[in-house]
């Protein structure tokens, strides 16, 4: 067994039965086995979990931050902290939770962009959600006003020159003028992709 860890005596999250304890082996990082303690043959590494839940890694869409850390820092050691942070607590990946910054040219999204799907030590960051611009400004929130603005398609051109393929969620006042033709943009670009 190449690349091989075996977690022993794990009690599943869905287990209607305290003892039913199984084991499970990851070989090359995937789970290729899932069953009864058996007599495997000897894995790189085995780890006696004593009756701990065993769970899929949680996914989270809305997270600004994590460990005293935000997207909006635009740092590198921002994002790992991140990342660290929330493998620690269970999520594996996640969409980064942030605001459009145009008078700081969107850096953040920048820096951020370049760790979408990178292997890091920790969760992965899957994607951004964006909270606005287009949202209705009298129902803002803490947002920012310099971070809200009208619809259009040169608007949404520019957001989508820094997030690409990358920009998975956007939160948008649907009643605001020019979001619906924003919505059915989106749409289109997520159905046959933006590239």
């Amino acid at each position: 067994m190449k690349n091989s860890l075996l977690l022993k005596n794990c009690l599943l999250y869905n287990s209607s039965d305290n003892s039913s304890l199984v084991d499970i082996l990851i070989e090359d990082s995937k789970i290729s086995f899932v069953d009864k303690p058996s007599l495997l043959k000897s894995p790189d590494e085995t780890i006696d979990v004593n009756g701990r839940v065993a769970a899929p890694g949680l996914i989270d869409i809305h997270i600004q931050g994590a460990g005293g850390a935000d997207i909006l820092d635009g740092t590198e050691d921002a994002l790992l902290t991140i990342a660290r942070t929330l493998a620690r607590t269970g999520t594996t990946s996640y969409l980064g939770t942030t605001v459009v910054k145009p008078k700081e040219n969107n850096y953040h999204l920048k820096v951020a962009k370049r760790y979408v799907n990178k292997f890091v030590d920790g969760a992965t960051l899957s994607g951004f959600h964006l909270e606005g611009p287009f949202i209705n400004p009298e129902k803002k929130g803490a947002l920012n006003p310099s971070g809200i603005y009208p619809s259009s398609p040169e608007a949404l051109n520019e957001i989508l020159d820094v997030t690409g393929d990358t920009l998975k969620m956007m939160t948008i006042a649907p009643e605001m003028p020019g979001n619906f033709n924003i919505i059915k943009e989106l749409k289109k670009k997520h159905q046959y992709g933006s590239n």
